[in-house]
């Protein structure tokens, strides 16, 4: 019969065997081991996260397929504008960069309308369709811009930035932006205004001309989708602040600065140009050139953009006072700023 009892002397061989330490090649393969595992985990999280998201829009916003569409800018946009109802075509194409119908510069949001009648033809259905799922698309992309701005190595960002994201994504002010076909640009901006912010938090990491570059084409792809895009370089700004931290001392403000001012020339093309799409729109929308009204209405709308300006510097002060509860001193200057090239959007009627 074999013995079931272990010899001493092998006890003795196992205890010295467990004391040597393990070689170099046998740690990296469990620290390895334990990042795949971490990853999969994270990723299994990501994966649920996106899908709590999507879940959440479309039985809130997915009952939008069965209505109908509106009369107030619906006309004006789809079912009512020549150009769009006849569907895609290069004439189509070519004619949205310079159409003025809808007394606005927005091409890519009139090419996403033409898209949808040429699938759907003017079955509303459809084109709330659309509509949901870029606003879906553009949540998603939230969500994954607030988890790599922040800290992508905590597990506790990704439940912050899934709160964060659900917040915005089923929010009543959303209501209008998603169940409107006509707010259509609203929710395609915002998707190329995240996509946005996702590529320079990249460049940020990464600098290179190659995103700098991918960075302002989806900017212009915004701004040709809605010109209220125009404060993104502010935006941005306020992102070196925190959660970035790209702003350690003055120096690097005015670089950062520097930095954006290829963005500020096309916040200032793109302000420019509607403004004159605004005065070249048709009967309903634009500010006629030739009537005795123009200069008043048009000293009016500045009028009260240099009141807004007004109103903002005198409360400065305040906010200076109450920056050491809220805000540091970049930080208030940076929405100081913000709300001046707001307040210069409104006065000249940008939307």
């Amino acid at each position: 019969m074999k013995s079931n009892f272990i010899r001493p002397e092998r006890l003795i061989v196992n205890r010295r065997r467990s004391k040597l330490k393990e070689s170099p090649a046998v740690s990296r393969m469990k620290v390895r081991a334990r990042t795949v595992k971490t990853r999969s985990t994270s990723r299994l999280a990501l994966l649920a996260v996106c899908g709590i998201i999507v879940v959440l829009v479309w039985i809130v916003f997915g009952q939008t397929l069965a209505h109908d569409f509106v009369n107030y800018d619906d006309k004006t946009y789809v079912y009512g504008n020549s150009l769009v109802d006849a569907g895609l075509s290069w004439h189509g194409l070519t004619q949205a960069f310079v159409d003025t119908q809808t007394g606005n510069w927005h091409p890519f949001t009139i090419i996403s309308h033409m898209i949808d009648c040429q699938l759907f033809d003017l079955k509303a259905g459809g084109h709330h369709f659309t509509n949901v799922l870029l606003h879906t698309i553009a949540a998603v992309l939230l969500f994954f811009f607030f988890r790599n701005a922040t800290d992508p190595g905590r597990t506790s960002s990704i439940w912050s930035s899934a709160f964060v994201t659900a917040l915005f994504a089923i929010h009543p002010l959303r209501v209008e932006s998603v169940a409107w076909i006509a707010e259509r640009k609203d929710v395609l901006s915002a998707l190329f205004f995240f996509l946005t912010l996702i590529t320079y938090v990249r460049y940020t990491r990464a600098r290179s001309l190659g995103h700098y570059l991918t960075m302002s084409i989806l900017f212009v792809c915004g701004l040709m989708s809605k010109p209220m895009l125009v404060t993104t370089p502010v935006i941005l700004l306020l992102l070196d602040y925190w959660p970035l931290q790209r702003m350690p001392d003055s120096k690097s403000f005015w670089q950062l600065i520097v930095e954006k001012l290829p963005l500020l020339t096309l916040s200032v093309a793109s302000s420019i140009n509607t403004r004159n799409y605004l005065s070249a729109g048709d009967s309903k929308t634009r500010l006629s050139v030739t009537s005795p009204t123009s200069g008043k209405r048009s000293g009016r709308r500045i009028s009260r953009c240099f009141i807004r300006i007004g109103k903002i510097i005198s409360h400065f002060g305040r906010w200076q006072a109450a920056r050491r509860f809220f805000w540091q001193s970049h930080c208030s200057f940076f929405f100081f700023g913000g709300r001046v090239l707001i307040s210069l959007s409104a006065g000249f009627g940008i939307s």
